[in-house]
C-alpha cells in the first residue's frame, strides 16, 4: 500500500464532511468506518480505490491517503489532484467565516465548523448522475447507477474489499443503445449519455482544458453539449468543477429546502433573491451548508417516526 499525507486549509472537519456523503446513496462510496472512509475513483484512463483517515485537529488537520500498490507514480498523482479537489481540502472557509453577513449562515458555518464540501470525482460523472436522474425517482436512479456499475465499470479488489467504479467514459461509449435500455435509460438519455461519453473516450473534449474558463464561458460550453441544459450546467458546476464561488442559478428544489431550514413560510421571490444577494459570491458554498443542514433534519426525523 503507498500513502500520502494531505494537509487540509483549516479549520478542517473530516467527519463533518462524511456526514455530506452519508446522505448519498451507497451507490457513490463504500464504507465509513467512523475513522477511515473508502471510496472507488474513475478518472479519465484507469481505475482505482482509495482511503482517506482524519489525523490531527480542526486547526492542524492531516489527511493520511492509502493507494494500491500497483499505481504508478503519475497515477498517484492524478488521484491526489482529485481527492483535493473532490473533498475541497484547499478551500478557504476563513473568509467564508469573516465575510457571510446572514446570521442564519453564520450559525450553519459555526455549527458545522470545518465542513468542507464534498463534490463528484469527475465533471464526466457529475454530468451523468445529472442525466441519468433527470425526471425519475431516486430509487429508479439508483438502481440505475448500480446496474451500470456492475455491468460496464471496473471492479477493484483492494484491502480485502470489492470495489465498484463507475463506468469511465471509455467503458461507458462500449456499451449499445439496446443494453442500456435494459437499464430504464430513455432513447433520449441513451443518446446524450453516449454522445459525451464518445466525445471524452475519443479526446475530442477534454473537461481539463476547461480549468482556465471564467464560470459564463464554462456555463456556456457546457450548454453547447447535447443533452445539457441549465439545469444540469448549473449543476455541474461547482459538484462537478468544484467551482465554490461561481454566481449559478439556484432551482426551486433548493428554494424549498432553504425555507425549511430556515423556519419559515415559502419565501416571496423577494425575500428569496434578497437571501442569495446576501450570500454574494459565497452562494454555492452556502447551498452546502444549508443542504447538509436539511438532510440531517430529515434523517432525525425518520429516527424519531416522524
Amino acid at each position: 500500500m503507498k500513502s500520502l499525507t494531505l494537509r487540509p486549509t483549516p479549520p478542517f472537519d473530516f467527519r463533518h464532511s462524511i456526514s455530506q456523503v452519508e446522505s448519498w446513496p451507497r451507490t457513490y462510496f463504500h464504507a465509513w468506518t467512523g475513522e477511515t472512509y473508502f471510496q472507488s475513483l474513475s478518472l479519465d484512463t484507469f481505475s482505482t480505490a482509495f482511503a482517506l483517515t482524519w489525523n490531527g485537529n480542526i486547526e492542524e488537520p492531516e489527511l493520511q491517503l492509502d493507494l494500491p500498490d500497483q499505481l504508478t507514480d503519475l497515477q498517484i498523482r492524478e488521484v491526489e489532484t482529485v481527492v483535493n479537489r473532490q473533498f475541497s481540502i484547499g478551500y478557504d472557509l476563513r473568509r467564508v467565516l469573516s465575510d457571510v453577513a446572514d446570521v442564519k449562515l453564520q450559525h450553519l458555518l459555526e455549527k458545522r465548523k470545518g465542513f468542507h464540501p464534498v463534490i463528484f470525482p469527475s465533471p464526466w460523472e457529475c454530468i451523468a448522475f445529472s442525466i441519468i436522474s433527470s425526471q425519475v425517482s431516486d430509487r429508479l436512479a439508483k438502481r440505475t447507477i448500480e446496474n451500470l456499475m456492475e455491468k460496464y465499470g471496473s471492479r477493484i479488489e483492494w484491502q480485502n474489499m470489492d470495489f465498484l467504479c463507475f463506468p469511465r467514459p471509455d467503458e461507458f461509449a462500449k456499451a449499445t443503445p439496446a443494453e442500456l435500455k435494459e437499464l430504464s435509460l430513455s432513447r433520449q438519455k441513451i443518446d446524450y449519455l453516449s454522445g459525451l461519453s464518445s466525445r471524452l473516450a475519443k479526446k475530442e473534449l477534454n473537461f481539463n482544458d476547461w480549468k482556465s474558463l471564467s464560470d459564463e464561458e464554462l456555463i456556456a460550453n457546457l450548454k453547447s453539449i447535447k443533452g445539457i441544459g441549465a439545469y444540469t450546467s448549473a449543476f455541474a458546476v461547482p459538484f462537478g468543477f468544484g467551482r465554490m464561488e461561481a454566481i449559478v442559478p439556484l432551482d426551486g428544489s433548493f428554494r424549498k429546502v432553504l425555507a425549511s431550514v430556515y423556519d419559515v413560510p415559502p419565501f416571496s421571490d423577494e425575500d428569496y433573491a434578497e437571501i442569495l444577494k446576501t450570500w454574494g459570491k459565497y452562494r454555492e458554498i452556502a447551498l452546502f451548508f444549508v443542504w447538509t443542514e436539511f438532510d440531517e433534519r430529515k434523517r432525525a426525523e425518520k429516527k424519531s417516526g416522524k
